[in-house]
């Protein structure tokens, strides 16, 4: 983590540091996800099916955990430290992953952002990079790219 004195310093890194360092109050008082969610994952599932799904943001993982029941393989992703620690110690896979700067790899099936791109203040790099492209993001369900989208420009 830089200093506020640090001319690297990123917009964000004050909220990344804060979901690190509260990450285990995070996960003692956030609940899995509601019939909403629940029912969105379940549409990512049945788009995706067996794909591998890249998660941002997994925080604790509680979307990870549910969308891999369904069958779609996931590999949650957090930058925050913590919560990747978290997540690995439960016996999950997990990439530390800052959406602001990292590459995300691929390609994927899906790639899900539940509430994790409103913390950004300009769109993550994949997204600066041009176009949706197969070669690199998979196929996206069209209503993660508008959320994804919508996310990243508010």
């Amino acid at each position: 983590m830089t200093t506020s004195s640090s001319p690297s310093r990123q917009p964000g890194d004050v909220t990344l540091g804060s979901y690190d360092a509260a990450a285990h109050l995070y996960l003692m008082h956030s609940a899995p996800p509601g019939p909403a969610v629940l029912a969105y994952l379940d549409e990512v599932a049945r788009l995706v099916g067996d794909g591998t799904v890249l998660e941002l943001g997994s925080g604790p993982g509680w979307d990870a955990m549910y969308l891999e029941s369904r069958g779609p393989r996931v590999l949650p992703s957090d930058g925050a430290p913590a919560f990747v620690q978290m997540l690995q110690a439960a016996g999950h896979q997990t990439r530390l992953l800052d959406v602001r700067v990292d590459d995300f790899g691929g390609p994927y099936a899906a790639v899900l952002a539940d509430a994790v791109l409103l913390h950004a203040t300009s769109p993550p790099s994949p997204l600066r990079a041009g176009p949706f492209r197969a070669e690199n993001w998979g196929r996206l369900p069209v209503d993660a790219v508008l959320s994804m989208v919508a996310e990243a420009v508010n």
